[in-house]
C-alpha cells in the first residue's frame, strides 16, 4: 500500500494508467480488422448459409472471361492464298535444268557400260550446284536418272505440268503444327493482291491438301509421262513432289487481331447480389464465383469500416481535447495565464498532428 501510494504521489500512477488503457482503446478501434467472415477455399463444404449483408454489382470476371473465350473460339485461322508462288518454283526448275544440260553438253560419254558408269558417277560433282539452284535436296539415285535422261527438256516440262496441275489446290504445309485441324476445321483463306485489295473465302479443312501427304498427288493426266515405265514415273513424281510449296500460309498476326477483336465486343457480365439473398447454401461447395463475390462484401465492408473509424477518431480526438482542456482549467489556474484562445489554437494544432500520425501508422 506504501509502495502504491508513493508511485501514485511521484507519477500520478493512476493518471498514467488511465490514459495508457485510453490510447489501447483507441489503437484497438482505428486498426481492428473487420473480417466479414471466413469461407475456405474453392471447393470446401460450407455448414451455414452465406447470406450478403448489403446490395450492390460486380463484374463477373469468370463469366466474362468464358463468353470471351467462346467468342474468340468462334474466329477463324486466316491463311493468306498465293496464287503467284509458283512461279519462282517454275524458273529455278528451269534454270537448273538449263545449267545441267550445259554440263551435259561438254561432257564426254563413252559408250562403254562401265566406262559410262564412271562418266555419271564424275558427274555428280554438279549435283550440289543443281540443288542450290533448285533450291531441295535432290537423292542421289535420282539425281542418276536425270544424268542418264540428260536432263531432257521433256522430264522438265513434265514436272513443270506437274507442278501446275497441284498448285490449282490449295496447298497447306502441316496444319496440325499451327491450328487444332479437326476433321471439320473451317478456315479463311484471304487473297491479297499487289493493290492491297483482296476477298476471303471460307474453307473447311479437308477442301486443303497438305503437302507432306506424298501419296495425295500424282501424275496422272499429266501430258507426256505416256511412254515412260512405272519405275520412271515414281521418280519424276518425288522430284515433282519434294518441288511443292505451300500456296497458303497462316497469318498468325491477323489471327490473333481478329480474337482480340471478338474478346473486346464482349461486355462484361454483372452480377446483382441483394441484401440478404443467400450466396452459398449450407451444405454446398464453395466455386470460384462464391470467393469472387465474397471478397468483394469484405472490400466493401472496408471501405465502411474506414468510414466509421474516422468518425470514431474524431469523437475520441474531441473527447482528448476537451479532457484536456479541462485538466489546464483545474491544475494550471495559480501558475500559467492561459487565454481560451490559446488553448484553442494549441489543442487544435496538436489534434490535428496526433490525427495525421495515427493516420499514417
Amino acid at each position: 500500500g506504501r509502495i502504491a501510494q508513493w508511485c501514485e504521489e511521484k507519477f500520478n500512477l493512476s493518471k498514467v494508467i488511465l490514459l495508457f488503457l485510453f490510447c489501447l482503446f483507441l489503437s484497438f478501434i482505428m486498426f481492428l480488422e473487420l473480417d466479414y467472415t471466413q469461407v475456405g477455399s474453392v471447393g470446401d463444404v460450407v455448414t451455414t448459409d452465406i447470406k450478403s449483408p448489403i446490395s450492390f454489382q460486380i463484374v463477373g470476371e469468370v463469366a466474362t472471361e468464358a463468353k470471351r473465350a467462346e467468342a474468340e473460339s468462334v474466329v477463324l485461322p486466316v491463311f493468306d492464298y498465293d496464287p503467284d508462288v509458283y512461279e519462282g518454283v517454275f524458273n529455278r526448275v528451269y534454270s537448273a535444268f538449263k545449267k545441267m544440260r550445259e554440263y551435259v553438253a561438254i561432257t564426254s560419254w563413252p559408250k562403254n557400260d562401265n566406262r559410262r558408269e564412271e562418266a555419271i558417277r564424275d558427274f555428280l560433282k554438279y549435283k550440289e550446284e543443281f540443288e542450290s539452284i533448285l533450291g531441295v535436296r535432290v537423292r542421289n539415285l535420282n539425281f542418276e536418272w536425270l544424268i542418264e535422261k540428260k536432263f531432257h527438256v521433256r522430264t522438265e516440262n513434265v514436272i513443270i505440268r506437274a507442278l501446275a496441275k497441284w498448285s490449282n489446290s490449295k496447298l497447306i504445309d502441316s496444319p496440325q503444327r499451327v491450328i487444332e485441324a479437326k476433321a471439320d476445321q473451317q478456315i479463311v483463306v484471304r487473297t491479297i493482291d499487289t493493290r492491297g485489295a483482296g476477298s476471303e473465302v471460307v474453307f473447311n479443312l479437308s477442301q486443303v491438301r497438305d503437302i507432306r501427304t506424298a501419296n495425295a498427288f500424282n501424275l496422272e493426266g499429266v501430258r507426256g509421262i505416256g511412254r515412260w515405265t512405272r519405275e520412271d514415273l515414281n521418280v519424276v513424281q518425288r522430284l515433282a513432289h519434294s518441288l511443292l510449296v505451300p500456296n497458303i500460309t497462316f497469318n498468325k498476326q491477323e489471327t490473333a487481331q481478329r480474337k482480340q477483336l471478338a474478346r473486346n465486343a464482349v461486355l462484361p457480365v454483372q452480377i446483382s447480389v441483394q441484401k440478404n439473398q443467400t450466396i452459398v447454401s449450407a451444405g454446398s461447395r464453395i466455386q470460384p464465383i462464391h470467393v469472387t463475390i465474397l471478397n468483394e462484401i469484405s472490400n466493401l465492408k472496408s471501405e465502411q469500416r474506414k468510414d466509421f473509424v474516422s468518425l470514431v477518431s474524431a469523437i475520441l480526438f474531441v473527447i482528448l481535447i476537451l479532457v484536456f482542456q479541462s485538466y489546464l482549467r483545474r491544475f494550471t489556474q495559480n501558475r500559467v495565464q492561459v487565454q481560451p484562445k490559446d488553448i484553442s489554437y494549441h489543442q487544435l494544432d496538436q489534434a490535428v498532428s496526433i490525427y495525421d500520425r495515427c493516420r499514417v501508422c
